[in-house]
């Protein structure tokens, strides 16, 4: 049997042919090469972009933790109020936008990239998260703490409930994920159990704001008693007021106003005789070192508003600074001897609002010369 005898043309055209297709794919590859590497170096530079700034967010809430958590629990009150309800909603906020954030990453993140096509979308949306979840590292107790122990100021009780609530509507959240993955074998859409854990993180919320202990910081719950006795004496409240800021109670309104001062509240009493006039201002601070910085700066003033000569105290408790003042009713000058009875009469005022403040009754004591008039 004979064998085939190749065609020579037909051997010369498909050198031909591989000779040229190796040459267009040099000079497609030549022509890409440039491409592909600045794909690379930019890709490059946007990941050092990232670990810098990630890097950089790490060391600020390393070195400035205690500052930064303080600052967002002073804004909270300031924004708030610091009413039960908005210090709840605050803590519980702070711990659930970044689970929130991660919800909508599931859902829109990579696809909303994918459909913008930009690069630069994606490493963003990434970048907004880092602080958000540094943010919740501040609010997370040491090994021998607890929340109760780095958290401090006024509103801080709320805003821990705020906290635990929205840790367990996270929890409850994980777990029906984790559940309708199983259940479904992975073939439902990503929206049902995202979604399902989404409702059981915003239900934590109504549930956290009512669970909050009531906050004592308005007038009439810081001054809810029109008579107060202690030690056989009986004082009538005759006003009660409240404001926000601090402007008006000293004449130089800087003395108070040296650090930010969220709101005044105000009560004014006099004795079952009618003759010592006590007025009590206490303003509140964002913390309890702002008070104590505001307090060591007023120095010997006078209040305004007094009526004739008055003995005048001035003193912090927590984020409080007290402004007292008692004097005579009818304005007459304080003779001899009277300064500690009038002075009695505030002591009494002041120690039922810290009792109010504190939870329990604190009886005041005759010490130092501030005695009832009649012992």
């Amino acid at each position: 049997m004979s064998e085939e005898t190749p065609n020579p043309v037909q051997q010369v055209t498909t050198r031909a042919e591989r000779r040229a297709a190796a040459a267009a794919k040099r000079a497609a590859d030549s022509a890409t090469a440039p491409k592909a590497a600045k794909r690379k170096q930019g890709s490059g530079r946007w990941g050092m972009l990232v670990f810098l700034g990630i890097a950089a967010l790490i060391a600020f809430y390393v070195l400035l933790g205690r500052d930064s958590r303080s600052a967002i629990m002073q804004t909270a009150c300031v924004v708030t109020g610091c009413t039960s309800g908005g210090m709840a909603a605050a803590g519980w906020l702070v711990i659930s936008l970044p689970m929130l954030y991660l919800a909508g990453w599931s859902l829109i993140g990579w696809n909303l990239a994918a459909v913008v096509k930009p690069g630069w979308l994606r490493i963003g949306y990434a970048l907004l998260g880092v602080p958000l979840f540094l943010q919740v590292l501040l609010f997370v107790p040491g090994k021998h703490t607890d929340l109760d122990d780095i958290l401090a100021g006024p509103g801080s009780d709320q805003m821990a409930t705020g906290i635990r609530w929205a840790g367990i509507g996270i929890g409850i959240g994980i777990v029906l994920v984790l559940a309708t993955s199983v259940v479904s074998k992975g073939r439902t859409s990503p929206l049902l159990p995202v979604g399902l854990a989404v409702l059981a993180v915003l239900a934590a919320l109504p549930v956290a704001i009512t669970r909050a202990d009531p906050t004592y910081y308005r007038a009439a719950d810081a001054f809810p008693d029109t008579t107060i006795t202690a030690s056989g004496d009986v004082l009538q409240r005759v006003d009660r007021d409240e404001f926000d800021g601090c402007a008006g109670v000293f004449a130089a309104d800087s003395l108070l106003e040296y650090r930010h001062c969220i709101r005044t509240v105000t009560a004014t009493y006099t004795t079952d005789d009618s003759d010592a006039l006590v007025t009590l201002r206490a303003v509140l601070y964002g913390s309890d070192d702002a008070a104590r910085e505001v307090r060591d700066g007023i120095g010997a003033v006078t209040p305004l508003g007094v009526n004739g000569p008055v003995r005048s105290v001035f003193s912090v408790a927590h984020s409080w600074v007290l402004v007292g003042t008692s004097g005579h009713a009818d304005g007459r000058a304080i003779a001899e001897g009277e300064p500690g009875w009038l002075l009695w009469a505030l002591k009494q005022a002041t120690y039922r609002f810290l009792s109010i403040q504190a939870g329990f009754h604190i009886d005041p004591e005759p010490k130092d010369g501030i005695a009832p008039r009649t012992p």
